[in-house]
């Protein structure tokens, strides 16, 4: 019988504020290593994108609890063995406020240029 590969988690922070509430629960919740880290993966249509490995899926259930209240904009991935991450599909529920989709393509474009 062949054996399931695990899942991984990956949260894409798309703000700073966010960015930093993830890593502050990162902290709080006794992961390391790996998670500690931005790391860069394609998607299965090949965008990049700079994700943090998350312990499961209950850490991101905190994130998306505490989503309205904190004000997170983020993105949720999943990914099988060693394979491309795919974008979670209970995550794309709505678009971004403009002024946080210019912040997030500014930032990316710096990071083209550099």
């Amino acid at each position: 019988m062949k054996k399931q590969a695990e899942c991984q988690w990956f949260v894409e922070p798309l703000d700073d504020d966010t960015n930093r509430i993830i890593f502050q629960r990162l902290g709080r919740s006794g992961a390391g290593g790996e998670e500690d880290e931005i790391i860069n993966l394609s998607d299965t249509e090949g965008k990049p994108h700079d994700v943090v490995r998350v312990p499961g899926h209950r850490f991101v259930s905190l994130l998306q609890r505490s989503r309205q209240n904190l004000d997170l904009h983020f993105l949720v991935f999943t990914r099988e063995g060693a394979g491309k991450i795919k974008i979670w599909p209970f995550n794309v529920k709505k678009r971004l406020p403009p002024e946080v989709q210019k912040r997030i393509n500014k930032a990316r474009q710096a990071d083209l240029d550099t």
